[in-house]
């Protein structure tokens, strides 16, 4: 039988990947646009790559809104007000509620069979209403930009409005908002799992694959020409 403490950790961990995966999403998303722009990666190196995303168009420019569009969906998913979906609030709505069944005891019988030495456990401390009430107030403190994620989510993505409300959202609105899930998640894993989280490889790998993949490509096409260049040499 799941305990509240279970339930919620469960939701939290569910949480957290869903922010891993729209971390890779935009960290593919920007480094496909970064690739093709001069004053980051130079001109020439611009133009190889703009040169390999048109060569395979379908796949590059196609991934490229697919992670646009998945990243919006998702985030938006973290601020949705229906209790039945799983989001920010409902976590907070619960251990609230259920603050006396997320206690040290409950921290203890959950992670029985887990390893964790005496004097770092000392450190371990409860959570407490005040700290929901803070991340409360930092949720509550980007209202405006939430409202333009769900309005974009719900006209422009999930639904196609015929008449949309016109939706601008920055790349710093877009980091201030991580920045807040990323809090708390922190929280949470450290009052429930009493861990933390690196987020690196998530948001840095899929910049370093996406460049592999690129260089790849382009030293398939070197190949590729050499290739013709001797099988014609072979009909003169």
């Amino acid at each position: 039988m799941k305990t509240e403490f279970s339930i919620l950790i469960e939701w939290i961990q569910k949480l957290r990947s869903r922010y891993l995966h729209i971390s890779s999403a935009l960290c593919v998303y920007e480094t496909v646009s970064k690739l093709s722009a001069s004053n980051k990666v130079g001109k020439k190196k611009a133009e190889e790559n703009v040169k390999t995303f048109n060569d395979f168009k379908y796949f590059f420019l196609t991934s490229k809104e697919a992670c646009r569009v998945y990243f919006f969906m998702e985030i938006a998913k973290f601020f949705d007000f229906d209790g039945r979906a799983l989001s920010m609030g409902k976590c907070l709505d619960f251990a609230g509620k259920n603050i006396h069944k997320l206690k040290k005891v409950d921290f203890i019988v959950h992670h029985k069979d887990r390893q964790i030495l005496p004097e770092i456990f000392k450190g371990y401390k409860e959570l407490t209403l005040s700290e929901l009430k803070e991340m409360r107030k930092k949720i509550n403190s980007k209202k405006a930009i939430i409202k333009k994620i769900i309005d974009y989510r719900h006209q422009y993505l999930a639904h196609d409005d015929i008449q949309k409300i016109e939706v601008s959202i920055s790349k710093k609105e877009i980091g201030e908002v991580l920045n807040v899930i990323k809090a708390f998640l922190k929280l949470f894993y450290l009052r429930l799992d009493f861990s933390s989280n690196d987020y690196r490889n998530f948001e840095k790998e899929a910049e370093v694959e996406i460049g592999r993949l690129v260089e790849y490509l382009q030293n398939w096409e070197v190949e590729r020409l050499k290739i013709i260049e001797e099988k014609w040499k072979n009909f003169q």
